[in-house]
């Protein structure tokens, strides 16, 4: 169980609980129906990866209780494309499918900042497109939950990406966190 928590929370999040969640929180992160996915979305410091990596150490938790077996995968989505992007590389020896099959392959896949780029209004590159809907869609299909971070509100994310982005995500319990930047009140 530990391997698991380790691969699915980083280490400045090791500590988050469930019940060190709002009440209220945790009351709509545990009403979304089974296999549906998450996004919670905000501004910078409002709380999102804690409540993500409580999220997912409960979800391990409560499923290896259960099922006695659990495959958890996280990922940066910056991290993401420039691993694939690293395939492409004259001394590359993994392909696209080495990196994108464990994570379509996981029983729960943590995508951390989706829609991070360089400039606010940026639009995402077909790239960036084509990678993280077939990673979604495939897991959709396959009834395996992702949990997602972003600063950007599905609409937000519409207009960066496409309406095929924001179609699968609105199949997502979406909740917004607001509140002070917590990394600045330290």
């Amino acid at each position: 169980m530990r391997r698991r928590i380790e691969r699915a929370i980083p280490d400045v999040f090791r500590q988050a609980r469930w019940g060190q969640l709002a009440n209220r929180l945790r009351a709509v992160l545990a009403s979304r129906r089974p296999g549906q996915g998450i996004l919670l979305w905000g501004p910078a410091g409002s709380g999102k990866s804690h409540a993500l990596a409580a999220l997912a150490r409960h979800t391990i938790i409560a499923t290896i209780a259960t099922r006695g077996e659990i495959r958890v995968e996280r990922v940066a989505f910056e991290g993401l494309t420039l691993a694939i992007r690293s395939c492409y590389g004259s001394e590359s020896s993994r392909s696209e499918e080495d990196i994108l099959r464990p994570l379509i392959e996981s029983d729960l896949l943590v995508i951390e900042d989706l829609g991070t780029s360089a400039s606010s209004g940026a639009v995402a590159t077909d790239f960036r497109l084509q990678k993280i809907v077939h990673l979604i869609d495939t897991r959709m299909e396959h009834c395996r939950p992702t949990f997602i971070t972003s600063n950007l509100s599905v609409e937000s994310l519409e207009r960066m990406f496409d309406e095929r982005l924001a179609s699968r995500l609105h199949t997502f319990k979406v909740i917004e966190l607001a509140g002070r930047d917590r990394r600045r009140q330290k």
